[in-house]
Parts: structure tokens; sequence; C-alpha cells
């Protein structure tokens, strides 16, 4: 219920407006509720710096994307108890706004640097993930040939979910 377009999970200082943490406070609880996380894109391109594993294991906050990811885990245990469950997904290729699959930001972060990040936090939580990035079809190839009714289809029939930790065997 809670879809924040444009925002980014961490933040560039800490009452930013396009950080969709700074609105958990209004989320509602609900017990063994299943979360999407889907955030990759607008972190790098919100220039959110990517921080350390410290940050998470520290809890430092939303000022680093491992801090945020901690912050959401923190706040999906506390809404929703040990039994939510949470579905992950990197971000998909991409060429536009100036940025490329490969392409780094402002603060020389790449994609693939919060996929890392991303991938810490789903293997300590048990959360589920979707490798959007390598398995749904669209790749640097697609993106230059503009086919954009596939990369609807490509997204939308994607199924590959890969468990991350022994722990989800549970679910």
């Amino acid at each position: 219920n809670y879809c924040y377009s444009g925002n980014s999970l961490g933040a560039a200082s800490e009452n930013a407006s396009t950080c969709l943490m700074n609105n958990a406070d209004s989320w509602a609880v609900i017990d063994n509720a299943i979360w999407t996380l889907d955030t990759i894109t607008n972190d790098f391109k919100l220039n959110v710096p990517i921080g350390t594993v410290d940050d998470y294991n520290n809890k430092t906050g939303l000022l680093t994307y491992y801090g945020a990811l901690r912050e959401f885990a923190d706040k999906v245990k506390e809404l929703s108890g040990d039994d939510a469950i949470v579905i992950a997904a990197n971000a998909l290729h991409r060429n536009n706004g100036g940025a490329t699959s490969t392409s780094q930001n402002s603060k020389g972060h790449k994609l693939t640097d919060y996929e890392k990040a991303l991938t810490y936090a789903c293997m300590v939580n048990g959360w589920w993930y979707v490798d959007q990035y390598r398995l749904c079809g669209v790749n640097d190839n697609t993106l230059e040939k503009g086919q954009q009714g596939f990369y609807v289809r490509a997204v939308t029939d994607l199924i590959p979910i890969k468990k991350t930790a022994q722990k989800m065997e549970k679910h």
C-alpha cells in the first residue's frame, strides 16, 4: 500500500522529502505481511552514498544505502513481525536520464554497487531476491533497440526468485 515513485530508500540529508523512510511513521501494523522493495534506481539517481556493511550492522541511519536498508528491515520487523516476507529486486538495465547500466553517479557508485548492499540485506534477513538485472531479458542490446514492449513483457513475465538464505525454508 506504500508506493513512493521517485523516492529513494536512503537520503542525502536527514529530512529529505524524497526519502521513503521519512514516511515510515505513517505505515500501519500488518502482521505477517508481504513487503516489496524496489529502490536501487532512485537511490542511484539521487546520489545516496552506499556506505558499508558497518552502516547496516551499526544502525547508522538513512544517510547511506546500507544504513537505510537496516532502517527498513527494522521497520518491517516492528510492523509485521518475524514472519513478514520481503521480496527485494535489483534494478533493470537502464539507459535514460543521463545514466546507463554501467555509469557512475556523482558519488562514484554504479547500480551494481547498490545491488551488493541490497544482496547483503537479503542474506542477513532471509529476504527473497529477484534478479531483474540478469534474468528478465532486458539488457543493453534490447535497450538500444528501443524494444519497450519487450521491456514490459519481460518484467511481467519475470518468475525466477532465488532464496537468499536457509531461513526462508520456513515460508
